[in-house]
């Protein structure tokens, strides 16, 4: 049978709980540990896309889910089980490959783990490192291990930019509605990959709010309370980022005072658009580099566009 992967729906909650516990129990756990678990493992409508909540469905049944919570640089998998008739058919490994596919594509740095100890060799197989234990949300005087998945050498996937145009623009449209709300009268400048006529991306779209200085405080704390805080080490008194990875288009957002040092994106952007021969050698250093992972491609990019700034 044909294993389809897709975002869960909140009316799912319940099937995913009821799957989260027989799964549990999979392991030889008594019904008073599972009692105790069940606040734990139990989904909720609003955790459908606060959690990115994925399901891995064969034959019109639901047959395993994960949950990756965070923004960059930090995640953490929340979920992953598998119904236990299904475990050992290769299904957890088609969610997890799914789950660090999705971490790649929102700009993860890594992957957080808090594993039942049944489940840690699992998690060890697919590379991930024990980096300590933390104590069970659920059960006292247990402790759990705890995981790291690092993002450093995963592949990056890149697709042509016209692929995603109907996205981009839906995401774009939407995003200025809400920042219209929030910061009025502040310019949302498109920038990045997405923003070329043509060319390749790994599937994000980046934009720049231009503010004066006298507005850049306010605008932060704002977004703050709205936003995941993106990259919080490159931060600035004039430079500041945030992500929002919960639509179907991940999107980063750089928030830059008008005249500073880090106020470069627009004009870069605007002198790689009448560059072809400049985007396709920036498409060429990406291409060259996506396969080594994230820490390589990151580098080269930064070095080609600081040239490219300093020329």
């Amino acid at each position: 049978m044909t294993i389809a992967i897709r975002r869960a729906v909140p009316g799912e909650c319940e099937a995913l709980s009821d799957l989260a516990l027989r799964s549990k129990a999979h392991w030889g756990y008594d019904a008073n540990f599972l009692a105790a678990c069940r606040a734990e493992l139990t989904v909720e409508p609003g955790d459908v896309q606060r959690l990115r909540v994925t399901v891995a469905e064969e034959s019109g049944e639901i047959v395993g889910f994960y949950a990756l919570r965070g923004g960059p640089p930090d995640g953490e998998l929340s979920f992953l089980f598998v119904e236990p008739a299904r475990i050992g058919a290769g299904i957890g490994r088609m969610l997890w490959q799914d789950c660090v596919a999705t971490a790649a594509r929102i700009g993860l740095s890594r992957i957080r783990i808090e594993s039942d100890p049944f489940a840690e060799g699992f998690y060890a197989a697919m590379s991930a490192t024990r980096v300590g234990d933390v104590p069970s949300q659920s059960i006292p005087d247990r402790r759990l291990p705890l995981l790291s998945f690092d993002m450093g050498q995963v592949p990056i996937e890149l697709r042509p930019v016209e692929d995603l145009a109907t996205d981009i623009e839906a995401v774009l449209a939407d995003l200025r509605r809400v920042l219209a709300a929030l910061v009025p009268g502040v310019v949302v400048e498109h920038i990045g990959a997405t923003s070329m006529p043509d060319g390749l991306t790994k599937g994000d779209v980046d934009v720049n709010l231009r503010v004066d200085h006298n507005r850049f405080d306010q605008v932060v704390a704002t977004l703050s309370i709205r936003l995941d805080v993106a990259q919080p080490q490159n931060w600035t008194a004039t430079y500041a980022s945030f992500s929002d990875t919960s639509r179907g288009v991940p999107v980063g957002i750089q928030v830059t005072v008008i005249g500073s040092d880090e106020d470069f994106l627009v004009e870069l952007r605007d002198l790689m658009r009448v560059d072809p021969e400049l985007r396709h050698r920036y498409d060429a250093i990406k291409q060259a580099n996506a396969p080594a992972g994230r820490d390589a491609y990151w580098h080269a990019k930064h070095d080609f566009l600081r040239r490219v700034r300093e020329r």
